[in-house]
């Protein structure tokens, strides 16, 4: 008679943005087999390349969404299977954890002709879901008649300027 292969669980940690690599293991107490063990999941993972000798690369690029120390585990069904088609099932498990991704702002461009006042908002966003923590706007420019607040509105008032010549740009 053919005994099921036996395979053994693997725990794995990532944190986002960076790949790991792996190796699942079994074995085959049955004498005389070649041990022609292959493995096999129907997991979709992201991020996840699993191979039939049971190699892995995980990619952890995907879960930019994690907030910083925030844990997601990845429980990922294995199957090995032997050369007689016998099967035995154990778990492949990939913690990942998230860090602390930097916000991205738009480039806001604008114009306005002397002695005229406008208003805007820059905006930016932030990928960490759930980040309890607010975007705060500052700026180290000088411009005359620019008031810039915390939450990316503006006030540009451009009375200042009123020695430019007629269709002179300052930018």
């Amino acid at each position: 008679t053919n005994d099921a292969p036996v395979a053994e669980a693997k725990t794995d940690s990532v944190t986002e943005d960076t790949v790991i690599t792996g190796v699942m293991s079994a074995s085959d107490v049955d004498l005389g087999d070649d041990a022609e063990l292959s493995f096999s999941t129907d997991s979709n993972a992201e991020g996840l390349t699993f191979n039939a000798d049971g190699s892995y690369t995980f990619d952890a690029s995907s879960y930019d969404s994690l907030g910083k120390g925030e844990k997601l585990v990845l429980e990922i069904p294995v199957t090995v299977t032997d050369e007689h088609d016998a099967m035995a099932h154990t778990t492949l498990t990939i913690t990942v954890t998230g860090t602390n991704d930097a916000p991205v702002a738009e480039a806001k461009t604008d114009s306005v002709t002397e002695d005229t006042v406008i208003t805007g908002v820059v905006s930016a966003s932030d990928v960490d879901l759930g980040d309890d923590a607010e975007l705060v706007f500052s700026t180290e420019s000088t411009a005359e008649g620019l008031t810039f607040n915390a939450d990316g509105s503006y006030t540009f008032d451009a009375s200042s300027y009123d020695s430019l010549s007629k269709d002179e740009k300052l930018v």
